[in-house]
């Protein structure tokens, strides 16, 4: 993950945190990360929608981007709120090397 600034990536804690977008469109999420989101919804082709989430509009919108022969995830908050500093998530798809 990475908290902001130039674009340092610091290793997830807890380490080993994944994420699985199904077909039917279920959402889930191991450890921290959007913990209780069960749905997603596409946007458009850079943009997801994850719900149910902590606060007051319910869901998230996440950038996303897709890199590395489609094996590398990166997702941004969008909104309801961004990261003034740039922040970011970056999932490797298992059985590959980040």
């Amino acid at each position: 993950m990475s908290t902001g600034g130039p674009g340092t990536w610091s290793p997830a804690i807890p380490a080993g945190q994944n994420i699985t977008f199904h077909k039917n469109g279920k959402f889930s999420a191991s450890e921290n990360f959007l913990q209780g989101a069960k749905r997603f919804e596409f946007v458009d082709s850079m943009q997801v929608k994850i719900s149910p989430v902590e606060g007051p509009s319910g869901y998230v919108v996440m950038g996303y981007e897709l890199s590395e022969g489609d094996t590398v995830l990166q997702l941004y908050p969008l909104e309801p709120a961004r990261c003034i500093e740039g922040c970011a998530s970056k999932f490797v798809r298992v059985g590959t090397k980040p």
